[in-house]
């Protein structure tokens, strides 16, 4: 997997010949602001509409910061725009260790209600991977 570009606290990565974006959040995000945040987003947003994949692994596990209620929203609609406009297939989250965080991710992935394709939370990288790939062979 390569990496594609370092956003603001984050590292976005993307395997071409499996059409897989992963996203891993950096150390020190645990006070970004609302501006940071949307920022960040804004412009994962775009990767995953240049890039296109069929698969996103969203590496929450080091994420430290918490999303507001209005910030949930505003992530599950253009996240989910995103991935249903370049027909994404499969979604897998990470949950952040930090409990608050990892009840803002549960909440945002609800706000963004029905989605037409599969989303799946996993402790960590490897159990990601692996689903991944047994997506993949079927």
């Amino acid at each position: 997997m390569k990496p594609l570009k370092q956003i603001q606290f984050m590292s976005v990565f993307f395997d071409e010949q499996r059409r897989l974006l992963m996203h891993h959040w950096l150390d020190g995000n645990e006070n970004i602001n609302e501006h940071e945040l949307k920022e960040i987003i804004s412009q994962e947003t775009l990767i995953i509409k240049e890039y296109a994949p069929m698969y996103f692994i969203a590496d929450d596990l080091n994420r430290k910061c918490a999303f507001t209620i209005e910030i949930q929203s505003w992530i599950a609609s253009v996240v989910a725009e995103a991935c249903i406009t370049i027909g994404l297939k499969s979604l897998a989250i990470i949950v952040p260790e930090e409990l608050i965080a990892n009840l803002s991710t549960e909440q945002t992935v609800d706000e963004a209600g029905q989605l037409p394709f599969e989303v799946k939370y996993f402790g960590n990288k490897n159990e990601a991977l692996t689903w991944i790939k047994n997506l993949e062979k079927a």
